[in-house]
């Protein structure tokens, strides 16, 4: 039995409730806890009795709680707070539902979608913690959890360092402080999942100088961890430290497809690449990896299918039905849950459509009052800042807006009497209405690196999907292609979190279709009758609305390769329609505008906001 404190035992924490003790790895210990402030369960992490005299113990829990606070990623777990009382220090933060992936595993063999699905959220996120300078060293999935509607999240940052050069690393001395009180050579993260280099004492706390060998360490820790998603079983079997040790510096894991014959050869060479003995020959980056991951799936998919065609044809219907009902039972396709209405935040008498938060937490958005177009502005930041309209002539009637990345230029399209599109721009703070920016184009997007941006530029009377560097080249070639006996019109383009696709909606179809930045490849996401797609600012998911289903929200998981995208449903308000919508750039904020038609008015509509669970 694991030596768990009793929960009596545990200081009492002022403002929480400690409901049960939850997990126990190292020197810490978690507990489920009810904030009673706020009336939410939380988790709060805290030092072990054993531990507290512990100096290294203090440091790493510190840097732990530090790191975690300044990470902002959907695969990762929000901190809500750090508290310490007397002789003790506690980490507060989100609870999550759901099992570890090693639990998941145990529990018998993961699908090949859902387990390539797993895989690309994992290697997202430690791509997105390397590119703020850290590094994890405890990859295993004893650390990743899986939440109930299938996302990540990464856990236990008490081993990660901070490389030096690195933002974070200009910011605080914890990494120096342990340095000092760590024995050089020691071995670092868990013994099966180590890289041969450490298991060597070649790479440990003594070299925090050494970034290429860090991630190195974790891309190899990535590799086993991949290897057991797809097969059930770690590469290296050794029984004893010793043997596991000897294995992980000497032997070849064994081929991915003796235990999967279903996985496809492309993804057995990423994650067998990934396994390399010599750190120069593994990926030299996490976001490297991923790409290839992504791009395996996508050409292992033309054979996977037909042989699961062959698989399925010679399986008990049976089997299907338990498997079926377990996934069902289990929530792996339930809807998150989510508050039924969002607060109101325009009041105008009129109608408010294309809501936009911009970098600045400003709120733009298209209204229409007595039937003349114009554009409100709202500082979010201030409670009870008044609308306000910037100028009066937009130069037409206006169907959208887009903020710049810093926030500092406003962009409307706009169509003149005659239906002819034009992209303006207006300078926050300029008092002269806006200029042409693009003639003959509508819906601009920007990707996030802020170097292109993509639009609808009109061809030949219809519309394909542009992509241009920042100066709006009107000759920029369409990225998308249509049949030639297929006319119609692709419209609001929107970029991946990633700025490596773009999702657009398609017309007259009103189907919602992905392109590759490159123009290397496209496909379609839905069925007819989706329209206006929008990424999630932090995830590779793309949210669009259905007309025949007013007061409902769609969405459906990117995965490139992937055939089949099952839609999800969440519901919002009263049932009304949705016009437009849109996020925060944090993803934690949905703005939505309703619409009301009345056959005695114009359709009259307000603009809402509803706090997301991350």
């Amino acid at each position: 039995m694991e030596n768990f404190p009793d929960v009596e035992a545990l200081p009492q924490i002022e403002g929480f409730r400690i409901l049960s003790r939850i997990g126990s790895g190292g020197w810490g210990d978690v507990f489920k806890a009810r904030d009673l402030q706020l009336d939410r369960i939380v988790a709060i992490k805290t030092i072990r009795k054993e531990g507290l005299d512990n100096p290294e113990v203090w440091a790493r829990f510190y840097r732990e709680a530090w790191l975690l606070a300044k990470l902002d990623h959907e695969g990762i777990v929000d901190v809500h707070k750090i508290i310490r009382e007397k002789e003790r220090l506690y980490i507060v933060m989100a609870f999550v539902e759901g099992e570890t992936l090693k639990e998941r595993i145990e529990g018998g063999p993961i699908p090949y979608p859902e387990a390539c699905r797993i895989a690309c959220q994992i290697l997202s996120v430690v791509a997105f913690i390397h590119e703020q300078g850290i590094v994890h060293r405890d990859i295993k999935p004893a650390n990743i959890m899986v939440t109930p509607s299938g996302s990540i999240k990464l856990l236990d940052f008490g081993l990660a360092r901070i490389l030096i050069g690195s933002e974070l690393a200009e910011t605080t001395d914890l990494d120096a402080t342990i340095h000092q009180i760590t024995r050089a050579g020691s071995l670092i993260g868990t013994m099966a999942y180590i890289a041969p280099e450490m298991a060597r004492g070649g790479q440990g706390e003594h070299d925090p100088s050494d970034a290429r060998s860090a991630v190195a360490s974790d891309i190899f820790s990535l590799g086993i961890v991949l290897y057991e998603i797809f097969t059930g079983r770690r590469p290296f079997q050794g029984e004893t430290a010793w043997a596991l040790v000897s294995e992980i510096l000497e032997a070849s894991p064994p081929p991915i497809r003796e235990f999967r014959p279903e996985v496809p050869e492309s993804v057995e060479r990423v994650i067998l690449k990934a396994l390399q003995k010599d750190p120069q020959r593994r990926f030299a980056t996490v976001g490297e990896m991923l790409a290839a991951l992504e791009e395996a799936i996508t050409q292992g998919q033309r054979w996977y299918a037909p042989l699961l065609s062959q698989l399925h044809a010679h399986r008990n219907a049976a089997i299907y039905l338990v498997l079926f009902l377990g996934l069902f039972l289990s929530g792996y396709w339930l809807m998150p849950s989510v508050p039924p209405a969002g607060e109101r935040v325009t009041t105008i008498a009129g109608t408010e459509r294309f809501p936009r938060v911009s970098r600045k937490n400003l709120l733009a958005f298209v209204a229409h009052d007595r039937g003349l177009p114009t554009v409100g502005l709202l500082d979010l930041s201030l409670p009870f800042a008044p609308i306000r309209f910037p100028f009066e002539d937009p130069g037409g009637s206006i169907e959208g807006v887009t903020w710049s990345p810093d926030g500092e230029r406003l962009y409307l399209t706009t169509h003149d009497a005659l239906g002819h599109p034009t992209i303006r721009e207006w300078r926050l703070g300029d008092p002269q209405p806006p200029h042409v920016f693009l003639s003959g184009a509508r819906d601009l997007a920007f990707s996030h690196d802020g170097k292109r941006i993509a639009f609808a530029g009109e061809v030949a009377g219809h519309f394909c999907i542009t992509l241009s560097t920042i100066d709006a080249n009107p000759k920029a070639p369409c990225i998308t292609k249509r049949p030639i006996d297929r006319p119609g019109e692709d419209l609001f383009p929107d970029w991946s979190p990633d700025d490596r696709w773009i999702v657009f909606e398609r017309r007259p179809e009103q189907e919602i279709w992905v392109v590759a930045a490159d123009g290397s490849r496209e496909g379609r996401l839905t069925e007819k009758g989706a329209i206006s797609p929008q990424w999630h600012p932090k995830r590779k998911r793309v949210y669009f609305l259905r007309p025949d289903t007013p007061g409902v929200l769609w969405y459906l998981d990117f995965l490139p390769g992937q055939h089949d995208f099952p839609p999800h449903r969440m519901k919002i308000g009263q049932g009304d329609p949705i016009h437009s919508f849109s996020f925060s750039l944090d993803g934690k904020r949905l703005f939505y505008a309703t619409q009301h038609d009345s056959s005695s008015a114009p359709p009259q509509g307000s603009i809402f906001v509803l706090p997301l669970e991350r």
